[in-house]
């Protein structure tokens, strides 16, 4: 209701690597059935309506995909000992050799001395070419060479928590589980053909923002660079399903370890020139905080204030395609609403070739003092909203609901053509 009515709101969810106390230790669950029921159950009451199943750490649920670099050391490899019993059983991916160097299923890459056996000789690349042959440091877990996919995947109990999520109208993220078990997780959603799925902040891989999209549900990518930002953007775009609508929003990920857009120093041909109009036509200019000016241009997203011109930068990163990447931004918020909709039971757009058109009896059921929400249940997602009327396909034109002040419907008028 609040989003439709054009406000702002915010969706509590979940994000920790041991939800509803599902932990396990040597691959051995620490949680049941019923548990996960009684859990999600008191999470809703408390109005969480989103959910992760995996964050650092292995579970019951769900391997993990894990973090690279020093942080996947430290993190999700020394942590996942001490929290599961043992290290992130990571090996070498199947499918690279049949995809694109990217374009396939693959987890976090692990910190690795082998992978460095045929770099130029120094002290890394021969303790490399030992440990390639010994396989043991006797320090830390020796991975094979990667691209690296973690071997616990989507779990019984995993599958349990995504019906349960599904039954409540919840938002699904699959977000750090490892591939496997989002490949798995997403063709559990697709039999349920349930829409209500996400990938918040990026911890997947292509073929999963594609199957997320495929199914009517919304990807949003961290915000990194600008550049980086757009060149998603064309990717997700080319993804995009017709029968849904395509949004284009941002996960910050400000709570955890990611850093936010950094500034791209462009030339003066080239950069936000202040002040600017932003989305929904409003006027920014340079922020100021005490004696500090903040400028994109320079500094990059140092606050939250900052993101209106940082989607003004992306969208002069997009040069031709600026107006369409700031519409596909725009309009991220409805594809988002669109996707929760279906997720708690709303039929699709009668507009949409593959839904019917509705018929005059399926129109009568709207009566004046109905919510928007009975009107919705009883006729699909609308072709158009505002603040006021919601316009939908009929077997003779069109019909325009008329919502009052009140969240009820005032007037239903049907036109033909």
């Amino acid at each position: 209701r609040v989003i439709n009515a054009g406000k702002l709101a915010v969706v509590m969810g979940i994000e920790i690597s041991v939800p509803l106390d599902c932990g396990e230790y040597l691959e051995i669950p620490r949680c049941t059935a019923a548990q996960i029921d009684e859990g999600l159950t008191e999470v809703y009451a408390l109005g969480v309506r989103q959910m992760e199943l995996a964050n650092k750490f292995d579970n019951a649920l769900s391997g993990v995909t894990g973090d690279d670099g020093a942080f996947g050391v430290l993190v999700t490899n020394i942590g996942n000992r001490y929290e599961t019993g043992h290290t992130l059983k990571m090996g070498t991916c199947d499918e690279p050799e049949k995809h694109g160097e990217h374009d396939h299923r693959h987890d976090k890459l692990q910190e690795n001395p082998g992978d460095l056996s045929g770099a130029p000789v120094g002290r890394d690349s021969i303790f490399g070419a030992v440990l390639e042959v010994s396989g043991r440091s006797g320090v830390s877990t020796v991975y094979p060479r990667g691209p690296h996919c973690n071997a616990i995947g989507l779990n019984d109990l995993g599958r349990t928590a995504i019906d349960g999520l599904m039954r409540r109208g919840m938002i699904f993220d699959p977000d750090h589980m490892s591939a496997a078990a989002r490949k798995a997780s997403l063709e559990h959603v697709a039999k349920a053909r349930y829409s209500g799925v996400i990938s918040s902040h990026s911890w997947g891989d292509a073929p999963t923002y594609r199957e997320i999209l495929r199914l009517g549900g919304v990807v949003t990518p961290s915000d990194g660079s600008s550049t980086d930002y757009v060149k998603d953007w064309r990717q997700l775009r080319k993804a995009a399903d017709p029968r849904f609508a395509f949004g284009y929003g941002f996960g910050s990920d400000i709570t955890g370890f990611s850093k936010q857009g950094p500034p791209r120093n462009p030339d003066e041909k080239n950069d936000v020139d202040y002040p600017f109009r932003g989305l929904g036509g409003a006027l920014v200019d340079r922020q100021r905080s005490g004696e500090r000016l903040y400028d994109v241009n320079t500094g990059g997203v140092d606050h939250y204030g900052l993101y209106p011109d940082w989607i003004e930068d992306g969208r002069i990163v997009a040069g031709r395609d600026g107006p369409a990447f700031t519409a596909d931004v725009e309009r991220a918020v409805e594809a988002y609403l669109q996707m929760w909709e279906r997720a708690v039971g709303v039929p699709g757009n009668a507009c949409r070739r593959d839904v019917a058109d509705l018929t005059g009896k399926r129109v009568s059921r709207v009566r004046v003092g109905m919510t928007v929400e009975r009107v919705l249940l009883a006729l699909g997602q609308p072709r158009s909203r505002d603040r006021r009327t919601l316009t939908f396909c009929g077997e003779q034109g069109s019909v325009a609901v008329r919502i009052g002040d009140d969240g009820r419907v005032r007037s239903v008028r049907a036109a033909r053509g």
